[in-house]
């Protein structure tokens, strides 16, 4: 059965660096698979914020695609909340979730990592943190929204704050069997990005 892993973290626990080498191990063998981000498409006029509209319109990146893999990386996911009542992707999981269990095997990974490693990363990657990282950073880690209870998903915490090619090596095992292979990652070097 096609599968869909939900990589769910802070700003600079890694997410996007390990989505790039699963996404360019599994190309490298052949192997179809797409990337979704799901912090797209979350401003006033963008398709997740049709008013009225379905969730299959909101989440049409999600729904019927052949890949055997999808990868969604999901930080934050929301409008800005300070504005609307609007729930988005991270306070309305079960709207998207449940239209991919119709169609594939559903995995939440939580990469965890503490604030000081995710700043010094973000650092690394050119980014000033700020007081909104750090916020949703806080959020993530206390799980405010109580995502994985609220998407009715067991998730699986991953140590991100480990080399990138030791958490690369646990997220593939969490692929099926006939989809999971021994990933050789990167050059073993700190996970340097995720958003």
């Amino acid at each position: 059965m096609p599968t869909a892993l939900i990589f769910r973290g802070p700003p600079g626990a890694g997410k996007t660096t390990l989505v790039d080498s699963l996404l360019a191990e599994r190309r490298a063998h052949g192997e179809p698979c797409a990337y979704v981000h799901m912090d797209e498409g979350w401003g006033a006029a963008e398709f997740r914020r049709t008013p009225g509209a379905p969730a299959e319109s909101r989440y049409r990146d999600l729904v019927a695609r052949p890949e055997p893999l999808l990868v969604i990386d999901l930080c934050l996911a929301e409008p800005d909340f300070a504005q609307t009542a609007e729930r988005g992707a991270s306070r309305n999981p079960r709207e998207w979730v449940t239209l991919l269990q119709h169609e594939r095997d559903v995995v939440a990974v939580r990469f965890r990592a503490s604030w000081a490693v995710c700043a010094q990363r973000l650092r690394m990657r050119g980014e000033i943190p700020s007081t909104l990282h750090q916020w949703v950073h806080a959020a993530i880690e206390n799980d405010v929204w109580r995502f994985a209870e609220t998407a009715g998903l067991r998730e699986v915490h991953v140590d991100a704050s480990r080399p990138a090619a030791e958490v690369l090596r646990d997220v593939a095992a969490l692929l099926p069997i006939g989809m999971a292979r021994p990933t050789g990652g990167n050059d073993g070097g700190p996970a340097t990005d995720g958003a």
